[in-house]
């Protein structure tokens, strides 16, 4: 009876010697950090497989050239131009987490990914955590919070010197548009050029709030959107008639096409349209207009159609700089110029 008792005994303290030392050395595999919005992460020291729930952690993962972790993505299939496939050949393998916006949970389990990064206010974050899977949120809606998503994520896989490296250089192209975007359009312009971009469709748009009116100030602009406070804005013809822009802007994503604004009797006392000042921004990497380094890119053009070219072999340079140090890619004179080339 007592041989029974103590085997008994053994038996238990082996098992929770064992317990002891296997969530000891589990525990050892993972940290906690704070995400942007001040959440509490449990993460894998060493991380091996990523999910990206949005286009803009998307693009910071191709930054940071992490893109072998990443095993699925949402890239936006509306939002990419022609050189996405040059600095994420496998993207044609993402993609079966995700039916439109709405996320496949069954499909990212089956993944079985070691962490999610999601742009704040995705839908089905809170089940995602519930399922057990460790979620890290950022927030790109401004240039400064992106260019601080993009140092959290580095850190979380030891690339913050290169992060450091590649928002420096933003900072300082984008600290020298703020310098000289009260006086840019002086020249051409008797006050600064009236600015519409259009979202999905032509009566949607951005208010201040927004990287696009963002976008517009350190072009040389002023957005006619400024007056609402929210990010995005659905409004009726009559208002965009009455803001009366001297410039649209249509997004690579819009719906409509220029021809077809032109063509639209309800819009020809506009004088963007009197004056055919519609253009399409590009997109190369992503559209840009949106949260990425590229929005670089989005300034330059705009400022290309205001100053009529004078400076475009200056916006070449820049944006050959830009994508060589962020993207690694070399591009030529005339693939930029092809971008930038619009205002004649």
């Amino acid at each position: 009876m007592t041989c029974k008792k103590n085997h008994k005994f053994v038996a238990i303290l082996f098992l929770f010697t064992f317990l002891f030392f296997f969530f000891s050395f589990t525990d050892q595999d993972y940290i906690i950090v704070k995400d942007m919005m001040g959440n509490d992460i449990k993460i894998k020291k060493e991380i091996k497989s990523v999910i990206t729930l949005d286009p803009f952690s998307t693009q910071i993962m191709i930054s940071l050239s992490l893109t072998d972790l990443v095993v699925d993505a949402q890239y936006g299939t509306n939002l990419i131009g022609k050189g996405f496939e040059r600095v994420a050949p496998q993207y044609k393998n993402w993609g079966s987490s995700f039916s439109g916006n709405n996320l496949i949970f069954e499909n990212i389990a089956a993944k079985k990914p070691d962490l999610i990064i999601s742009q704040i206010g995705r839908g089905g974050l809170d089940k995602l955590k519930e399922m057990g899977f460790s979620v890290f949120i950022v927030d790109v809606e401004t240039p400064s919070n992106f260019l601080k998503s993009v140092q959290e994520v580095a850190t979380l896989f030891g690339k913050q010197k290169e992060a450091k490296e590649i928002n420096a250089l933003v900072e300082e192209d984008l600290n020298s548009f703020e310098g000289t975007k009260e006086t840019f359009s002086a020249k051409i312009y008797p006050e600064k050029p009236k600015i519409y971009i259009a979202g999905s469709n032509i009566l949607r748009t951005f208010g201040k709030s927004s990287i696009q009116s963002y976008l517009i100030g350190l072009s040389g602009g002023k957005s006619v959107a400024d007056t609402y406070n929210q990010t995005k804005v659905d409004i009726n013809p009559e208002t965009l008639i009455g803001m009366n822009p001297d410039i649209i802007l249509l997004s690579s994503y819009t719906a409509e096409k220029k021809e077809q604004i032109l063509q639209d009797s309800r819009f020809s006392s506009i004088n963007a349209v009197k004056n055919r000042q519609i253009y399409t921004i590009p997109s190369f990497i992503v559209s840009w207009d949106l949260p990425s380094f590229e929005i670089v890119g989005g300034i330059c053009f705009i400022r290309n159609i205001i100053s009529k070219n004078i400076y475009l072999d200056t916006y070449i340079v820049l944006l050959q700089k830009l994508y060589s140090k962020v993207y690694t890619l070399n591009l030529s004179k005339d693939e930029i110029s092809s971008l930038l080339l619009v205002a004649k």
